[in-house]
């Protein structure tokens, strides 16, 4: 079973993640885990290393039953992380305009005729 981890760094948000830990081992244990791992960004990872008291794990869900509900219920967290983030900034995000494709003009004599 899949659960669900937000890591918070003096009450702020920094990471969500998910893993199929132990339940029984200590949030200490998971943090450290977590932050040990590969997938973690560098700045996080150096600030965890300056100061752990600072870093806090909770499990926002568990009982999760596959990989693929844990990711999408990060992607979530991170999405409404980023819209908070951007409503804090007062700004708003733009999405990239797509254009139309070019496309050059048929004559006859390009058909040949």
């Amino acid at each position: 079973m899949y659960s669900v981890f937000i890591i918070t760094n003096k009450k702020k948000f920094v990471l969500a993640t998910y893993n199929d830990f132990n339940p029984e081992l200590s949030d200490q244990t998971k943090l450290q885990l977590i932050l040990n791992g590969p997938t973690v960004p560098v700045t996080v990872f150096e600030q965890y290393f300056k100061a752990p008291e600072d870093f806090e794990i909770k499990t926002y869900k568990s009982g999760i039953d596959n990989a693929l509900e844990a990711s999408l219920e990060v992607n979530n967290i991170n999405l409404v992380q980023a819209n908070k983030k951007a409503t804090a900034d007062a700004r708003v995000p733009v999405l990239p305009k797509t254009r139309k494709p070019r496309t050059k003009k048929t004559t006859n004599e390009d058909q040949g005729l």
